[in-house]
C-alpha cells in the first residue's frame, strides 16, 4: 500500500522573537506586587489560587487555570486580597505580531486537558 501525504501550511499568526524571562511564583496570601510596565510582552498564567490583578486601571481575578497576557507599556501588578496562596507561571517575550492585541488584557481560562 502506497501512502500519500499532503501536507497542510499553517499561517504564522504571532512570531516571538526573544523570551525575556520565564518563572514559576508561589505567591504568600495578601501579597501584592508594585505596579510595572515593559516592552515586552507578558503571560500570566495561573496554576493555583486564586489572584486579584489589574492592567491599565481596570481590576480582574485570576483563577486556577486563568491567564492574561498582557500588551507592552501596559501597567499591570497584583492585589492579592485572598488568604491562600497562588502559584503563577510568567513567561516575559519580545513580538511584532499584531495578533498577540486581540486577547490582550483579557482574562482566559484554560481547560486543563489542554
Amino acid at each position: 500500500m502506497e501512502w500519500t501525504y499532503t501536507p497542510i501550511i499553517c499561517p504564522k499568526v504571532v512570531d516571538i522573537t526573544g523570551l525575556v524571562a520565564v518563572y514559576y511564583m508561589d505567591l504568600p496570601r495578601n501579597f501584592t506586587f508594585t505596579p510595572e510596565h515593559h516592552r515586552c510582552w507578558e503571560l500570566n498564567f495561573l496554576d493555583y489560587g486564586e489572584n486579584t490583578l489589574y492592567a491599565d486601571g481596570q481590576e480582574h481575578t485570576l483563577r486556577k487555570h486563568d491567564m492574561i497576557l498582557y500588551a507592552p507599556m501596559v501597567e499591570h501588578g497584583i492585589l492579592k486580597k485572598t488568604e491562600d496562596a497562588s502559584f503563577t507561571f510568567s513567561v516575559a517575550f519580545d513580538s511584532d505580531s499584531q495578533a498577540l492585541y486581540n486577547i490582550a488584557n483579557q482574562v482566559i481560562h484554560i481547560p486543563i486537558a489542554e
